[in-house]
């Protein structure tokens, strides 16, 4: 729970985004643009990274996938930013991801997809690591036996999770401000859903909230 002081601030930090990225992008961008955007938040996220290493060290390490298993939820743009990497992967390549995640959906159909592996984990390892969403880049943990419990909380670095936190509410706040469907959605289903639907970008570019039926 933050205090006040610490509310107004978070919340002053998201306009300031905000208004950054609107500046940004200019006058009625194109949704493409909106979409390459992603790119630069990801660079500010891990700039963030970065200066929480130079604080203190993570109980993180590489084979560790514990947050793997948690329920990830990504901006819509970040769903079409990732969408545009995978259209480049070979179409055998495309096709198991396809069955992958049809897969994924069918076991978590009536429950919630905590505790179940995200489709991208291959060997401890997250195949999309360079492309991955900034809620991911954001996962990080002070004491790795807290994960491997699965502890009701996970000590984190404030700073490094309000600041990824307010960098994603500006951005989704000037999405809004373009017309544009900016919810949170569930990564695995989300990319399922634009898999299946080849329309699904260029209606949510004209404003259509695409992801209704997955959200929550």
């Amino acid at each position: 729970m933050l205090s006040q002081q610490e509310a107004e601030a978070f919340a002053q930090s998201a306009a300031q985004i905000k208004q950054k990225i609107l500046s940004h992008l200019g006058p009625q961008p194109s949704a493409v643009r909106v979409i390459s955007f992603v790119s630069s938040l990801h660079q500010s996220a891990d700039h963030m990274v970065h200066s929480c290493a130079q604080r203190q060290a993570t109980a993180c390490q590489p084979g560790c996938a514990y947050c793997c298993s948690a329920r990830v939820e990504v901006r819509e743009a970040e769903v079409f930013h990732l969408l545009a990497e995978i259209h480049r992967w070979p179409l055998a390549r495309q096709s198991s991801l396809l069955q992958a995640l049809q897969q994924r959906a069918a076991a978590c159909s009536g429950r919630t997809a905590q505790g179940v592996h995200c489709v991208f984990l291959h060997q401890q390892q997250c195949s999309i690591y360079p492309h991955r969403p900034s809620a991911c880049r954001k996962a990080h943990s002070l004491d790795s036996e807290c994960c491997k419990s699965q502890a009701a909380t996970v000590p984190q670095d404030l700073p490094l999770v309000l600041g990824i936190e307010a960098m994603q509410k500006g951005f989704a706040d000037a999405c809004s401000q373009l017309g544009l469907s900016h919810g949170a959605v569930e990564l695995n289903a989300a990319i399922l859903l634009v898999l299946q639907d080849a329309g699904a970008e260029a209606r949510w570019s004209g404003g259509e909230d695409v992801f209704a039926a997955i959200r929550g």
